[in-house]
């Protein structure tokens, strides 16, 4: 039995910007936790002569405050960098807006701004609590020798995230009074109504300043997944692998990429603060997933002429077969013109200006699309010498062709008018993207390779 630990301590010291907002002070630092603790364990004991292993591991790990988010601060805190925002249906805005031939409003040498921009402007800025997320791992792995060349695994993951970065809008005011829409049909026929709190423009706490973005640390994500893979190691001109994972994300509207870098474009919850209103299956989520593959080396006579070198040895088949469930999109609302009168913004039906997803539909509900795919290789070998070998190589990706959709139309309402119109052709597929040519539609290519 071996038994592995470890336990780190972190410290984070961060820079301070060069100038600080007077309406909000909390944008002159960002807040450091100073005991990060991060204990790991990890354990394997062996058994059955040998032939059977357990093992677990255990472990904290904290990200770090990325530099991205961290020039956000700096830069967006209204004074350093104004990030502004304009709408022809304010008057101001029109005022200040670039009207050919004019310019946009410069910087008074004080550093004052046009007063008739002020309101177009948005600034973001740490929360006062906000911190750095960390995950609680665990993972438990049972490993059994069936045959000297045959392994079976099977393994549980979990992984729970907490204080994920979110965003909160200071200066959005508290929603007004309800906003009624109908609901119709294809044939314009109502079939019912959607009634939501309005958030409006007259109850904005600072009318200095459009979006005052709060970076909180309020999300919080989970993942679990069940592994098994069956091995067999070269041995017969063959060998192979069978892997299948069954997993579950699940976090508070968290997105993928590029959503989690820079957190200025505000809030992605449907109303403010509701983190724990968008939790959902995760979009990266992928419930099931099979992968088998395999190389055949035939050795397909004991002769060592050079017909049998060059001609009838020397081929190696290899394939990658992929089989995986479909990931989720999240059907969302168009919102054309202005959602109600006097809405804070335009781009939602409450007013809010958060996230455009079908309020009255469960989140990730859409199936994008299944994946089956299979790449394969065959590679003629020439010896050339002792220590040269040239390898030709035939390869196909997506050998079958099966194309999948790599996304759909989510679109499932537009908003004009006080009624929600449902839009054809949700659900269907809009991309099927693929590396390097911008489709995982089959491919073919002939290579060669020098070895010595």
């Amino acid at each position: 039995m071996t038994l592995h630990y470890g336990l780190r301590y972190e410290y984070a010291s961060l820079p301070q910007p060069g100038q600080v907002n007077p309406d909000y002070p909390g944008s002159g630092r960002i807040p450091s936790v100073k005991t990060n603790l991060a204990p790991r364990f990890g354990m394997a004991v062996a058994f059955n002569r040998a032939r059977s292993v357990v093992r677990a591991g255990y472990g904290i790990f904290y990200a770090r405050y990325q530099t991205g988010l961290i020039s956000t601060f700096f830069q967006e805190n209204g004074i350093d960098q104004q990030s502004m925002k304009l709408e022809k249906r304010f008057l101001s805005d029109l005022q200040a807006g670039p009207v050919f031939p004019n310019r946009l409003p410069t910087l008074a040498p004080s550093g004052a701004i046009d007063p008739a921009a002020v309101s177009s402007i948005d600034l973001t800025l740490p929360s006062g609590d906000y911190r750095n997320p960390y995950t609680h791992q665990a993972d438990l792995a049972i490993e059994h020798a069936i045959s000297a060349h045959l392994n079976l695994s099977v393994s549980w993951l979990s992984s729970r995230a907490l204080h994920l970065t979110t965003v909160r809008d200071l200066n959005i005011g508290r929603a007004g009074s309800p906003v009624t829409y109908d609901i119709t049909d294809a044939q314009g026929k109502t079939v019912g109504q959607y009634i939501t709190p309005g958030y409006r423009l007259v109850n904005r706490v600072n009318p200095k300043w459009r979006r005052v973005n709060s970076v909180e640390s309020g999300g919080n994500s989970y993942y679990n997944a069940l592994v098994v893979q069956l091995r067999k190691r070269f041995s017969r001109q063959f060998e192979g692998f069978v892997a299948y994972t069954w997993s579950h994300a699940i976090d508070f509207n968290q997105g993928g990429g590029a959503d989690n870098i820079f957190f200025s474009d505000g809030p992605r919850t449907l109303s403010n603060g509701d983190y724990r209103g968008e939790k959902a299956s995760s979009q990266l989520d992928q419930r099931h997933r099979l992968v088998a593959g395999s190389t055949w080396e035939p050795r397909l006579t004991e002769k060592n002429t050079a017909i049998a070198r060059w001609a009838v040895n020397g081929w190696r088949l290899s394939q990658i077969t992929t089989c995986a469930s479909t990931q989720p999109a999240t059907p969302t609302i168009l919102v054309s013109g202005v959602p109600f009168p006097g809405a804070a913004f335009n781009s939602t039906v409450n007013g809010f200006g958060g996230s455009t997803r079908v309020p009255f539909y469960p989140a990730s509900s859409l199936p994008i699309d299944q994946v089956i795919r299979t790449d394969a290789r065959l590679t003629k070998i020439l010896p050339l010498t002792d220590r040269h070998q040239l390898h030709i190589n035939f390869e196909a990706f997506n050998l079958f062709n099966h194309v999948s959709s790599t996304a759909i139309s989510a679109l499932a309402f537009e908003a004009s008018g006080g009624v929600l119109r449902p839009m054809p052709h949700l659900g269907e597929g809009v991309a099927s993207q693929g590396y390097p040519d911008g489709t995982n539609a089959r491919r073919a290519q002939v290579s060669a390779r020098f070895i010595w």
